[in-house]
């Protein structure tokens, strides 16, 4: 019996001491943190051969996409406007799923889901697709 009171003392005195210290101090605001998810969308292209596009660094190489489509989504605030839409990301995530944009080939649609903080250029990949005959298929909101 006293073993359980004991655990039990002490379960309660470390769940206290998690919310206190979850608890912002008094005369603290705490901002949330500001986070997006994004959809990049573009064509791979050799570098300075369109003139709009997206800059992927991925696994310390850069990938050019032309003509990219960029959407954002707020996930902890609605103030998406403010922050201007970047033209380079540093793509990070595990090594199996960045490589297919790596080996891409110039006409190679690269599509990259991923959360971003604005005024950062880290975009952590949630989702990769790399399809090799982007020229045959329609292109799709």
């Amino acid at each position: 019996m006293r073993t359980r009171c004991t655990l039990a003392a002490t379960s309660l005195a470390t769940l206290l001491s998690i919310a206190a210290a979850a608890e912002p101090a008094r005369g603290h605001t705490e901002e949330r943190a500001v986070r997006e998810i994004v959809h990049v969308r573009g064509t791979v292209q050799a570098a300075g051969t369109c003139a709009t596009g997206v800059e992927l660094r991925v696994l310390n190489r850069s990938v050019h996409l032309c003509d990219a489509a960029v959407r954002r989504v707020a996930v902890a605030s609605a103030d998406v406007a403010s922050q201007p839409t970047p033209t380079s990301f540093d793509v990070q995530g595990d090594r199996p799923l960045l490589a297919p944009i790596v080996g891409a080939s110039p006409g190679t649609r690269v599509t990259v889901l991923g959360e971003w903080r604005p005024g950062r250029k880290d975009l952590f990949a949630i989702e990769i697709d790399v399809c090799p005959c982007a020229d045959r298929e329609p292109d799709r909101p």
